[in-house]
């Protein structure tokens, strides 16, 4: 209800927030992590300390906690049950899924006398694995037949990979 200055209540306006600061419950939502190639989902959860409060995270979703799987702006309003007041909040959660780069070094030709060679993988990404496969976690991969070679890269902050190969 809206109460008027002339003491006449007034059921039929809507939006009005009437509730002082003090009246109305308190909401947080914890900060999220970041979406990764690894962290495909993330369940961002909502608090309050005003006793028996209802949430509201929209499209039916009334309980404490909304899983998401894609970057953005959530947002979650709480009902204090003594006296209908409300409060909203919003977090954003973010994305991170850049991959890292790869490149093998154009190797040496293998001949009669060069019956080895030495494949080497190089990558900007910050700290990057890498995996030639057969437990070989260097950047480089010694080989003495002809063939396809790859190796992946892993980006150690978000889980996210690359493949090459070299022939």
């Amino acid at each position: 209800f809206f109460q008027a200055e002339d003491g006449i209540r007034d059921s039929s306006v809507t939006g009005v927030q009437t509730c002082a600061l003090p009246i109305s419950p308190n909401v947080t939502i914890a900060p999220p992590a970041i979406l990764t190639c690894v962290v495909t989902n993330i369940t961002l959860t909502a608090s309050s300390t005003t006793t028996g409060a209802s949430y509201d995270w929209g499209s039916g979703n009334t309980t404490t906690t909304k899983t998401v799987s894609s970057p953005g702006s959530y947002s979650v309003t709480v009902t204090d049950p003594v006296n209908g007041c409300t409060a909203t909040t919003a977090e954003s959660v973010t994305q991170n899924i850049v991959t890292p780069n790869v490149t093998i070094a154009p190797p040496a030709i293998l001949t009669c006398v060069v019956t080895n060679i030495t494949l080497t993988a190089s990558s900007t990404t910050t700290g990057a694995g890498y995996d030639w496969g057969s437990g070989n976690t260097t950047t480089t991969k010694t080989v003495s037949s002809p063939g396809s070679y790859s190796v992946t890269v892993t980006d150690p902050v978000n889980g996210c990979t690359a493949t090459t190969a070299e022939s």
